[in-house]
């Protein structure tokens, strides 16, 4: 709906700043809401819904905005992306929001200073790791 490249460079530029606040609080939540080994499968399922956004970006973006014009297009997409909102919205309980104090998940991921070489080491020689970074390069 902007009325120059102006406004519609404001408007992207506010997208990318909102992702951005969107990442680390997700992360924060993940480590209260899930035990550790469930932690990681939801960081891994953050980063594959934002790669599977990145390749909609672009072939099924170009096709969709070149059939039914790139205001319809970012319409639909604004729609979807409610939808998805308010279904997060209807499933999702926040911890103080059950009457609770707020206090960490003992099975929570923290950083441990100790041995950082060790666990650097430990992560470059998984195989897990270097199929995600393959995975992650090729995109």
């Amino acid at each position: 709906m902007a009325p120059g490249i102006g406004w519609a460079s404001m408007g992207r530029a506010l997208i990318g700043i909102g992702i951005g606040g969107i990442y680390t609080p997700a992360i924060k939540a993940f480590s209260l809401w899930f035990k550790k080994k469930e932690f990681a499968t939801m960081v891994g399922l953050l980063m594959s819904v934002g790669n599977f956004g990145a390749m909609i970006a672009t072939t099924p973006l170009a096709w969709a905005s070149e059939t039914w014009g790139w205001r319809l297009t970012f319409f639909l997409i604004g729609g979807i992306t409610l939808l998805f909102a308010l279904v997060v919205l209807m499933f999702t309980r926040d911890h103080e929001s059950l009457n609770r104090p707020v206090k960490e998940n003992s099975n929570s991921v923290h950083l441990d200073r100790s041995g950082t070489r060790t666990q650097i080491g430990r992560v470059l020689s998984s195989g897990q790791f270097w199929i995600i970074a393959m995975i992650f390069f090729g995109i």
